[in-house]
């Protein structure tokens, strides 16, 4: 983007993660463990316990870990109960769901 002669704040000013990518890939790893219904489920304890005992964790490290991984799974399932709800909104505004008059689907 440097090169089209705009300056992007946004990169300009990025975080240097280079420390803590291994959090962010063991998080998408684990992502994989959630349980998935209605809605996704948190990642369970007993996923990231045996993450952490395959990667060779020690105690310190584990409950690092477990730190880590429950507060970016907390923001990650809060971000999708946001989308979840702003598209059931849109979803009752526009007439869809609910039930016909026949009592199958749309709404009354």
């Amino acid at each position: 983007m440097h090169d089209a002669g705009k300056d992007v704040p946004a990169i300009r000013n990025k975080p240097d993660l280079f420390g803590l990518t291994w959090a962010w890939n063991a998080f998408w790893e684990l992502s994989t463990c959630r349980s998935i219904g209605m809605v996704a489920g948190p990642i369970p304890w007993t996923a990231v316990q045996a993450y952490a005992d395959a990667n060779g964790m020690c105690e310190g490290e584990s409950y690092f870990l477990h730190e880590v991984i429950r507060h970016m799974d907390d923001l990650w399932l809060n971000q999708q109960n946001a989308k979840a709800k702003q598209s059931n909104q849109a979803k009752r505004r526009d007439g869809i769901g609910g039930r016909h008059r026949d009592g199958i689907g749309g709404r009354r």
